[in-house]
């Protein structure tokens, strides 16, 4: 899969709400997960804006709809 920019990745991540529940990320640094995570969270009704890379803190919860961790 080739996507072409950072709102492409932001629009797929919303997307995936209507066919799954949990995602299993892996990429290097910059690779676009967290770009990918603020989609997912934006078709949850979460405001994308509150999500974060968990890099430092391992899991970060957002409105006790998603948990975001990182491992």
């Amino acid at each position: 899969m080739l996507i072409s920019s950072p709102q492409a990745m932001h629009d797929y991540g919303k997307s995936l709400v209507q066919e799954t529940k949990i995602l299993l990320l892996h990429g290097g640094l910059g690779a676009g997960k967290t770009t990918l995570i603020k989609g997912f969270a934006e078709g949850l009704g979460i405001n994308p804006d509150q999500v974060q890379s968990p890099t430092y803190t391992y899991i970060n919860i957002y409105d006790n709809k998603l948990l975001h961790i990182d491992l």
